[in-house]
């Protein structure tokens, strides 16, 4: 049985998840993002800046997600494993895109209460 454990390092959608700090990750355009990057980052003009200046775009989950099962099938010289684990999936909606483009039949996740969405 092959088991890979893999960080896809914020996998995010492109929309916003209601009464989650996922701002960042979200289209630079999207309604409410400036609001929302100042109110999480009212202390931190660092990270204020970063967050407005994020583009995050629907062409650029497709892209990580791309890039990410590329990844993981190379882990298993080109097939899938039998067992993938991930890190750093924001919600079931990505995860079920990235199961589906990647060949996974099934998938399973758990959600944790950290406060940008982050789950396994």
């Amino acid at each position: 049985m092959q088991v890979v454990n893999y960080n896809v390092e914020n996998l995010f959608d492109a929309t916003h998840d209601e009464g989650k700090n996922d701002w960042e990750f979200l289209p630079k355009n999207y309604p409410g993002k400036t609001e929302g990057c100042q109110k999480a980052n009212e202390n931190n003009s660092r990270y204020l800046k970063q967050c407005l200046d994020a583009d995050w775009t629907e062409s650029k989950v497709q892209l990580k997600i791309q890039q990410n099962c590329k990844a993981v099938k190379l882990a298993v010289n080109g097939s899938l494993p039998d067992v993938l684990t991930l890190s750093e999936v924001e919600n079931a909606n990505v995860l079920s895109q990235f199961a589906r483009h990647c060949g996974f039949s099934r998938w399973l996740i758990s959600n944790s209460p950290d406060e940008r969405g982050i789950d396994v």
